[in-house]
């Protein structure tokens, strides 16, 4: 009887700790993003200044980091949210940006992100070209299933 009791014990926290897991979940309810996805995202542009630089915990993100780096931007009027990816990996590239800076955009989203929400494949400032994502919308700082180059 007490091998019985121990196993249901056993299990119940082991269903417990399972569920809390599942809830830990980050993104948009996707365990892969648009690349693995085969999603067809067209491309915008955008065209704005740049109104702040967010760097910190992302809720949008599929990817590992817990951390992300968006340009809050004003164009014709709205509050545009442009995720860049990484804060690890966009700090050397928004060092370089100032608010108030005129960025123009090639940026993408899927039907799950908010309204003004996007995520930029590229960017353009000062005559400095920066690419985030190739022509598959693969990040560039991915190499394989996820891992840094």
């Amino acid at each position: 009887m007490r091998v019985y009791l121990n196993r249901i014990i056993v299990m119940a926290v082991g269903l417990v700790l399972s569920s809390i897991c599942v809830n830990a979940q980050r993104g948009m309810g996707d365990n892969e993003g648009v690349v693995r996805q085969n999603l067809a995202a067209s491309l915008t542009e955008v065209t704005g200044k740049v109104l702040e630089i967010k760097t910190g915990p992302c809720e949008n993100t599929t990817g590992r980091a817990l951390e992300g780096t968006h340009l809050i931007v004003l164009s014709d009027g709205k509050e545009l949210n442009i995720h860049l990816g990484p804060a690890k990996v966009m700090e050397n590239v928004v060092d370089q940006l100032n608010v108030n800076t005129t960025v123009k955009f090639r940026v993408f989203r899927t039907e799950k992100m908010e309204e003004n929400a996007y995520i930029a494949r590229s960017f353009v400032y000062d005559d400095t070209i920066v690419i985030l994502r190739d022509e598959n919308l693969r990040p560039v700082w991915a190499n394989g299933r996820g891992r840094r180059r």
